[in-house]
């Protein structure tokens, strides 16, 4: 069993496929490359009690839901796609993996995932930040004090994160952060990568305050939380000073979408902030586009200063995994 670390500064890797000869992976830093997307995953849904009794629990052979099998054809399909000269390099999941945070939900998506034979990436979505249950003796739904879901996905998935060194090295995660609203220390789970001489970054964009109202778990808005060691901060930070060459192309990876407007998006304050900043730093012009989930639908929207927003439907209806293509010029192209 491999012991946990503590989560250190990126450290980049990069890696490239092998031509249509066969010939080995090389070091260039620009190479034309693919990857693969699934999001909204939703295991446990339809389930009020996944597994053994409780949130803090184990999975269950006598607890099964739908969304396990169409994450499994998933996987087979990008294990297929992985086989061809031009097939993803590796997959990114965009959150939402569980359907209420339950430990066991997060143990049967990781069971799943292990399956594919290509390194993968898991993103924390709101479903899986705040864990809760429903209790039918007590009639009902019983959950964490505090929002520990981001904290259990990381180590849940550690080995996931580990296999994939090769392609992305360390993993940057954000110190965590005093939130007052709940009392209690967040562990946002940001981390980027470089790939081909682009870099990746994964930001944790879900809210941490309670969803109140008689509701468990979080609310699904946005939040952009900028308190110093908060995503937004280190990613603006680490863009402009940190790790990595400053003329690399930059794709952004989040549960929510980069829009504004919505229940389901940024507030106007939040989306606002996202535009100055993004002008202020010189990121626009970087920036390629931003993906997401979140909504269940695939979209094609106009995000800050006008760089594209890419939705993709749930992998849970039966949504099939999007390829995202980037040419050695930086060029991207996707599956619609």
């Amino acid at each position: 069993m491999r012991s946990a670390r503590p989560i250190l500064a990126l450290v980049a890797m990069v890696a490239c496929h092998g031509d249509d000869s066969g010939a080995p992976a090389t070091e260039d830093p620009r190479c034309a490359f693919s990857f693969a997307i699934l999001t909204d995953t939703h295991i446990g849904e339809g389930v009020q009690d996944y597994g053994t009794p409780g949130w803090d629990d184990s999975w269950s052979e006598d607890t099964e839901s739908d969304s396990e099998a169409v994450l499994a054809q998933a996987v087979a399909d990008i294990n297929l796609l992985a086989e061809e000269p031009d097939g993803p390099s590796f997959v990114v999941v965009l959150g939402d993996i569980t359907d209420s945070g339950e430990r066991s939900e997060l143990e049967r998506a990781l069971y799943l995932l292990n399956e594919l034979e290509i390194p993968y990436l898991p993103l924390v979505g709101n479903h899986d930040v705040w864990p809760y249950a429903y209790d039918e003796a007590a009639g009902l739904h019983a959950e964490a004090d505090t929002p520990v879901g981001d904290r259990w996905l990381y180590y849940v998935f550690f080995e996931a994160f580990d296999d994939a060194h090769e392609l992305v090295g360390a993993i940057h995660n954000s110190p965590p952060v005093k939130h007052l609203s709940i009392d209690a220390k967040t562990h946002f789970l940001d981390y980027a990568f470089t790939y081909c001489g682009v870099r990746f970054v994964a930001l944790d964009t879900s809210t941490r305050a309670h969803a109140g109202g008689g509701e468990p778990g979080i609310g699904p808005e946005a939040k952009l939380y900028q308190k110093p060691d908060s995503p937004w901060p280190w990613l603006i930070e680490e863009l402009g000073t940190g790790w990595g060459a400053e003329d690399d192309d930059v794709v952004i990876l989040a549960h929510h979408p980069f829009t504004q407007g919505s229940l389901l998006a940024f507030d106007e304050e939040d989306f606002a902030t996202i535009e100055a900043d993004l002008g202020q730093h010189g990121l626009e012009d970087r920036v390629m586009a931003f993906f997401g989930g979140h909504q269940h639908v695939d979209a094609e929207l106009e995000g800050p200063t006008g760089i594209p927003v890419v939705l993709t439907a749930a992998t849970k209806d039966g949504r099939d995994p999007r390829v995202v293509r980037v040419s050695k010029q930086g060029e991207l192209d996707w599956d619609e």
